[in-house]
């Protein structure tokens, strides 16, 4: 007998930047860059996806190479695509927040501490994390010095989301922690149906308090005393939203699991320790798993302000939605002067190139002179037809035909050549002979 090796038909895609979800800053220059590899055959085309629509593209190479201006604002979705000559492709994704992102649910009132996966990360090159920059500007950081004792940070931990992992590890700050009433919000995954600290005080004084997972079930506890457990337990190596409010007027705590009420308990005392740890609690008790966001108010949001910061973060777990496809009458509003014909058929410029023809080829309607729409080239025993068309239109079909006499003409299949800018090549190419002459023609079409 034997064994036959099996050999994974999907290209390898590596990513070197960026290298993950990041929040950067408007007008700044991005580098895509992005490598190919294949068991078998060869790599035939790599992409870079922008928001859905097709931006850049290189044919026959293992890699590609660009840079891109981050633009206003906005949550930007950025799919690198490679494919081999057997037609399997391999995906990455990344999402790109241009800008400052918004505090979830525009809840602002009250916030003391906002740690984000997207930004204010200081991690080293094997991505152990030194601290856990505080966005909510009152400078309340997480932070860790001891090399053994700093959780890693990675990629993907919450849908496209980044998060930080924890295994014994954890971040501290003496400062951030409401005396008296205080709403938590964190995202967290645990590894096992363990127990352990998500937030909680890094020092373990009478005083103190704990966010604690026990069993997997979320409970909440003051001065050693655990006034309200969770029934439900957190799903194991899933996302979970878990909510702890206190109202030190009533000295009442709820818990709240991914949206849902599951426990109410009453306290014996406040907490009046104004510092937090995330992982632990006075560096023991350590949580196993990972933490993507964390909010503490010194409040108790109401209802609908607590429901609409687990929306807006449930929000960012998901891939932003693709950018709308250009229809002829945005275009046409955007590009057609008032009291100019901007009907399909019209022709702005006078320039005999109808303005659906200049929509369909991404051309100004306000320049003079006729476009060259087709390239004919021959080279190398071939015959090369080339046009360029955007990637983001809707409602057009093009078609190319090749006729030997002006009056029948066939239909033949372009490809999808290098793409820039949003800008494709679209080219056919058939063998070059002296005994055939060839005339071409592009018509174009709306379309459904």
């Amino acid at each position: 007998s034997f064994t036959e090796p099996v050999i994974d038909p999907t290209p390898v895609l590596n990513v070197a930047s960026p290298l993950g979800t990041t929040e950067l800053t408007p007008g700044s220059n991005l580098l895509f860059s992005a490598s190919s590899a294949t068991s078998a055959g060869a790599i035939t085309r790599m992409e870079i996806w922008i928001d859905g629509i097709l931006s850049f593209a290189v044919n026959d190479a293992a890699s590609i190479s660009t840079n891109w201006t981050v633009p206003a604002s906005g949550a930007h979705k950025i799919r690198f695509r490679t494919t081999n000559t057997d037609g399997f492709t391999t995906e990455n994704v990344v999402v790109i927040f241009a800008g400052t992102t918004s505090v979830p649910g525009g809840i602002t009132s009250g916030l003391n501490v906002w740690l984000k996966s997207e930004s204010g990360i200081t991690q080293n090159a094997k991505g152990f994390v030194s601290q856990w920059s505080d966005s909510s500007g009152h400078a309340n950081h997480a932070t860790q010095a001891v090399d053994a004792n700093k959780p890693v940070y990675a990629q993907k931990v919450f849908g496209e989301m980044p998060g930080l992992i924890f295994n014994g590890n954890f971040l501290s700050s003496t400062t951030g922690m409401p005396a008296g009433s205080y709403t938590k919000i964190v995202r967290v995954l645990i590894s096992d149906a363990g127990s352990g600290n998500i937030v909680s005080t890094s020092t373990n004084t009478p005083t103190m308090n704990a966010l604690y997972v026990g069993n997997a079930s979320p409970q909440l506890v003051h001065d050693y005393q655990f006034f309200a457990t969770s029934p439900t337990a957190m799903p194991v190596g899933q996302s979970s939203l878990v909510d702890a409010t206190y109202d030190a007027s009533t000295n009442v705590g709820k818990l709240y699991l991914n949206g849902a009420s599951v426990a109410t308990g009453t306290a014996n005392s406040d907490s009046t320790n104004p510092s937090y740890e995330l992982g632990a609690l006075n560096q023991g008790n350590t949580l196993r798993g990972a933490i993507g966001e964390v909010l503490i108010y010194n409040r108790v949001l109401a209802d609908s302000e607590r429901a609409a910061v687990e929306s807006a973060l449930n929000a960012k777990m998901a891939l932003p939605a693709d950018a709308p496809r250009l229809t002829y009458a945005a275009w046409a509003n955007a590009h057609i002067s008032v009291g100019q014909d901007a009907t399909p058929g019209g022709d702005a410029n006078h320039n005999g190139v109808t303005n659906f023809v200049e929509f369909a080829l991404g051309l100004n309607p306000t320049a003079p002179g006729i476009p060259g729409i087709l390239d004919v080239q021959s080279s190398a025993g071939l015959v090369a037809v080339t046009y360029r068309r955007p990637t983001d239109r809707t409602g057009v079909s093009y078609q190319l035909y090749e006729s030997s006499d002006l009056q029948q003409w066939t239909a033949v299949s372009d490809y999808a050549g290098p793409a820039s800018n949003g800008i494709e090549e679209r080219q056919y190419t058939r063998p070059l002979s002296s005994a055939i002459r060839a005339f071409y023609k592009l018509t174009i079409s709306s379309s459904p």
